[in-house]
């Protein structure tokens, strides 16, 4: 009789941490993303993703924004991603941390410049991509990313 008793209370004790468990842990798939896309002229094109990580805080928000430029071909050339971080209180936001960073995946375009910087509770950057053949310039992408946080902490 005290075994089964026992037994009966360690079990609804594993099930009333189970119930009460907290994940520790976001996932990617609980991730918020919003991407558009903008045609260029020849054909070719830029996919920019903004992702708002699904973690609730009473008032931070960390997020980034990436620009992937793309061929008319489909195939991805280089992206370049801006992130930042943010405080809001419910009256006021402001950008606390920017932070950018690039990758290229086709040899013959090489980065030319880039810069982020923060004001008030907008986070913006800029790249400028440069395209050779044969040592001569023949193209020539900049491309501006922006993220602002509203004092309810709503990124866009």
């Amino acid at each position: 009789m005290k075994k089964n008793f026992i037994t009966s209370l360690l079990v609804s004790l594993v099930m009333l941490i189970g119930c009460f468990a907290i994940p520790m842990s976001a996932s990617a798939a609980d991730d918020k993303t919003t991407t558009t896309v903008e045609y260029l002229d020849d054909g070719s094109y830029i996919v920019t993703t903004l992702t708002v990580p699904d973690i609730y805080t009473r008032s931070t928000k960390s997020t980034n924004k990436t620009a992937t430029y793309y061929e008319n071909d489909g195939s991805a050339v280089w992206a370049y991603t801006l992130y930042a971080s943010f405080t809001y209180d419910g009256k006021t936001s402001k950008c606390t941390s920017v932070s950018d960073s690039y990758v290229i995946y086709d040899d013959s375009w090489y980065m030319s410049s880039h810069s982020c910087k923060k004001d008030g509770n907008l986070a913006s950057g800029t790249i400028t991509m440069k395209k050779k053949v044969l040592g001569v310039v023949v193209d020539t992408i900049t491309k501006p990313v922006y993220i602002s946080c509203n004092q309810y902490g709503n990124i866009v």
